[in-house]
C-alpha cells in the first residue's frame, strides 16, 4: 500500500478519475478487518489504515468523506479490538498518523468530519 501511495505521489494517475480504486480498496480492507479482527493484533491492523490513508490522500487529496470513512474503520477496529485504555504504544502512534496525515493535507476542512473528533478520544 505504502509503494502504491507513492507511486500515486509521484505520478499523474488517470486511472483514479476512471475507476474507484478507493471503494475497492475500502471494500477488502473492511473485509480483512472484519474476518480479522480477533485473529491480527489491532497495531497490524491500524497500520493497514495509515497506509490506505496515505494513498487516499494521494489520490484524493481534497476528499474529506474519503478520510472519514478511513476514520470510521478505525474506530470499528478499536471498539472489536479492545477499548481505548488497552492500546499498546505501536495502537497510539497508528492512531496519531490517522489523525496528523489528514491534518497536513486538508488542514481546516478535518473540522467538517465526524469521525476525526471520535477518534481522538481514544488518544
Amino acid at each position: 500500500m505504502d509503494r502504491l501511495s507513492n507511486y500515486a505521489g509521484e505520478a499523474d494517475l488517470e486511472i483514479v478519475n476512471q475507476v474507484d480504486i478507493f471503494g475497492l480498496f475500502k471494500t477488502y480492507i473492511d473485509k480483512i478487518l472484519h474476518e480479522q479482527s480477533g485473529n491480527i493484533e489491532a497495531k497490524k491492523l491500524l497500520e493497514l489504515l495509515v497506509a490506505f490513508l496515505r494513498f487516499s490522500l494521494k489520490c484524493y487529496p481534497m476528499n474529506t468523506q474519503n478520510v472519514n470513512d478511513i476514520l470510521d474503520s478505525a474506530l470499528e477496529l478499536i471498539k472489536k479490538s479492545a477499548n481505548s485504555s488497552n492500546l499498546d504504544s505501536e495502537s497510539l502512534r497508528n492512531i496519531v498518523k490517522l489523525l496528523s496525515f489528514p491534518l497536513e493535507t486538508l488542514s481546516l476542512a478535518i473540522l467538517t468530519m465526524d469521525n476525526y473528533p471520535k477518534l481522538m478520544q481514544h488518544l
